[in-house]
Parts: structure tokens; sequence; C-alpha cells
């Protein structure tokens, strides 16, 4: 029914997901997915499906499996889903192995009987790199641990439509078919034979009991180290402990990136008191992106204890919270407390603007032969030449033109005289010639 419409219930939800496994420790292929109905009636499950879709998906179109229902659902107890050749004796139905470990989604889903273009969704979990979860995606869960749905107070199922509020990592998962009684989520396990507790010691002598720890939190990142520096080498993400005594961080988790699709589970580690503690990226893989992105940090049941959002990273800048506050700083600190210094941007605006304003006084100030006096920027200055000097000439009066005039005629003749004298000569030779010619 993938080309149908998608629909919210209109009636409380009374069937819903309450434990899956993606692999157990002896296989990868071993899933299971468990449902629960929490009403006070049986429930005739017959047409409806669980589509599985992968973290990637962009709509809830094509489903990479379909598992159909059927049949009826005592209320109290469960339906239990299981991949081929799994909890065989156990499962209601079985399935192809197809769940992903990193992340993916599954939604239950019936036809809607008053419009049959329509469907009903029941409840959806997204878990992981889940592209569509929820609210927020749950924790992924670890090979032979599965998510199972917390409870409140009364023992009852929560479902707050926040798959991270609503799910858990549980190291002991309880797959649980239709003939078993509801789950009790995050159980404690039985003393083993020969581990019972010891007897009760006289007041003086019993331990003192582990006080609640503060959560520990964020305290720096670093996504765009500066050359020499690489962000292969040397991105780190850093946690502080505010407790006075060590914590153990095994199941603790850091995620990172706009969708949190990169996540590191901590094994095997500890932080000291009032630590500081830098984990690298190439160590952990919880990629920061230099454009901007998000980070968190969850505590073994799957609760976010800290979550911070920065925008694009200059070359050498740190993300760090400081005096209660993220804000930007120049200097890293792994494994130490955070340091806050600026960029030094001050000087630079004040020169800019300087220079600014005096090259807009001496273009709105032409004249003829005008000079600009340049910013200045050290002890010596310069003049600039915006443009070749103008000369202007002014008219000459009359009488002075006449003048000239009768000096600059007086001078010619002067200059050429002989030749006027001997023009004049040869003009009184000639006049003679033709009268004597014409006698």
């Amino acid at each position: 029914m993938a080309n149908l419409s998608v629909g919210k219930a209109e009636v409380p939800t009374t069937l819903i997901f309450s434990e899956l496994q993606t692999g157990s420790v002896a296989s990868a292929s071993e899933e299971f997915i468990e449902l629960v109905n929490t009403s006070e009636d049986e429930m005739d499950v017959s047409g409806w499906k669980v589509e599985y879709f992968s973290a990637a998906s962009e709509d809830f179109d094509t489903p990479s499996r379909t598992i159909e229902l059927s049949g009826v659902v005592v209320a109290g107890k469960q339906l239990l889903l299981a991949s081929t050749d799994y909890l065989v004796d156990e499962a209601n139905f079985h399935f192809s192995a197809t769940l992903a470990k990193a992340g993916g989604h599954l939604r239950l889903i019936s036809s809607d009987i008053t419009n049959a273009t329509q469907e009903i969704v029941h409840d959806l979990v997204g878990w992981g790199t889940a592209s569509m979860p929820e609210t927020a995606s749950a924790m992924p869960p670890n090979e032979g641990v599965s998510l199972q749905r917390r409870s409140n107070e009364d023992a009852k199922l929560i479902d707050t439509d926040n798959n991270a509020e609503d799910f858990a990592l549980n190291t002991v998962p309880t797959p649980q078919g239709d003939d078993q009684p509801i789950p009790k989520p995050l159980p404690e396990p039985e003393p083993e034979p020969g581990n019972e507790p010891a007897e009760e010691l006289p007041e003086d002598d019993q331990e003192i009991p582990n006080v609640e720890f503060l959560p520990i939190r964020l305290s720096e990142l670093f996504p765009n180290p500066a050359s020499p520096q690489t962000d292969a080498e040397h991105e780190f993400v850093e946690i502080f402990n505010p407790n006075n005594e060590t914590v153990d961080l095994d199941g603790y988790q850091i995620q990172t990136g706009n969708t949190f699709g990169y996540s590191y589970i901590f094994e095997n580690e500890t932080i000291g008191p009032n630590e500081y503690k830098a984990f690298l990226v190439i160590q952990t893989d919880t990629l920061l992106a230099n454009s901007g992105g998000k980070a968190r940090l969850s505590d073994p049941s799957g609760k976010v204890l800290d979550e911070t959002t920065y925008e694009t990273a200059d070359d050498g800048e740190v993300w760090a919270l400081i005096n209660g506050e993220w804000q930007w700083s120049t200097t890293a600190t792994p494994d130490a407390a955070n340091v806050l210094t600026k960029p030094l941007v001050l000087a630079k605006t004040t020169i800019t603007k300087a220079a600014k304003a005096k090259t807009t006084k001496a273009k709105s100030s032409k004249s003829i032969a005008k000079v600009k006096l340049a910013s200045a920027t050290s002890s010596a200055q310069r003049e600039v030449f915006d443009e070749p000097p103008e000369v202007q000439v002014q008219p000459l009066n009359t009488a002075v033109l006449a003048v000239v005039g009768a000096l600059t005629v007086g001078y010619a003749a002067y200059e050429y005289r002989q030749d006027v004298s001997n023009f004049f000569y040869r003009l009184k030779k000639y006049r003679e010639n033709r009268r004597k010619s014409g006698a």
C-alpha cells in the first residue's frame, strides 16, 4: 500500500513497538521486533503491516521490507517478529534479516476502513542515523544490545513521540511472544548462584553509598584547525567531568553532524575528577564540518546530557563553553580548561574606515592641480596626484594685442630691410626698361 497517502491515527494508539534488536553477539542476522498491546481489549491485526525503511530514506513511499501481520493480540501481550531461523519457538512471525545497526526506521500501519486511499500510522521508531524519526532518533544499538521502550513510575510504557526520549539501550534483550507478560523495561539481572548479597555489616563498617553524579557535558569542539595542523589529525571533541570522582564512560555516546549522522560509543574509558578530556576525530569518527554543525552527548540509557550547535568555523578557531556560554576562541585547549581569546580585528577596522573617509573627502573636493594626502600607513607620508594639473588661460586686452602686432611688424621690417630695398630697386629698373621699349 505504498501508493496510499499517509494519515495520522485519530484514535489512541494501542499497539506500539516495545523492543527491537538489529543483531546479536553471535550473528548480525539475528534480529527481532517486539510489539505490545497496551489496551485492555484484544486487537485483530489482520491486514496490518510493519515496514522497514533505510536511514537515508527521504519519504515513506517505498519500504525496504514489509512484514504482513494477522491474527489477534491479547490485551497486555506481545507480538514477536524474528529473522529467519532465530527465536523459532518464541516468534509469531519471521522475516528476512534486514535491520541496519547504524540506523533505520520501523513503521506500524493499517488501512483506514473509512477511506481506502489512506493509511493509519500507529507507531514509528527511528534509531541512529535515521533521517525521519519521531522528533529525534534513538541511540543505535550494538551487537547483543536492544532498544527497549521506557516506562513511567506506574510501570506503563511511554510514547511521547520522541524516539530519543522513549527508547533506551538494553544490554539484556528480552524478546517475548504472545504467551508471556509485558516486560519491565531495563530489568535488573538476578544474582547468580554463589553471588548472593553479603550479610549486612555494622553501621560503622558499611560502605558509603555512591552519590548521584552531576551529568558530564561537552566542553570544546575544534572543527577547523589552521595550517600546519589538519582536520584529519587535529580535530577533536572535548568533554568535562564536573564531579569530584571518576566517571565510567562505558556506554556514553558522542554524536555529531547536522542530523547526528556520526556517532561514537565509549568502551573501557573513564574520565577523572574535574577533568577535561579531548577525543580526536581520527579516533572517534565524529566528524566536525567546517561549515557548521551539531554535537551532543548521551548517557548509556540514551538520555541527551548536552547538545550544542555551531556555525561556520574560521581557521584555527574553537567552539568552546566559557563562563557558561558557547562562543568562538582562537586558542585551542585540548585536555585543559578553556581560554577565551578573540581575533584582533579592531585596529584593522579603524585603519580601513580612516582610509575610506580620506579617500571620499579627497574625491569630493577637486580643484586646479589638486593633491590628495594618502592614508598614513607608516611614519612616512606620500603625495598622490589624482590627475594632471589644469591650466586656465585668461583673454588678453585689445590694446596690448595692437602694440604687440606693431612691434612684430617693425621687427620684421628691420630684419628683412635689405630684401625690401632690393625689391623696390628691381621694380624701378623694370619700369625704366618698359618705358624705353615703348619709345
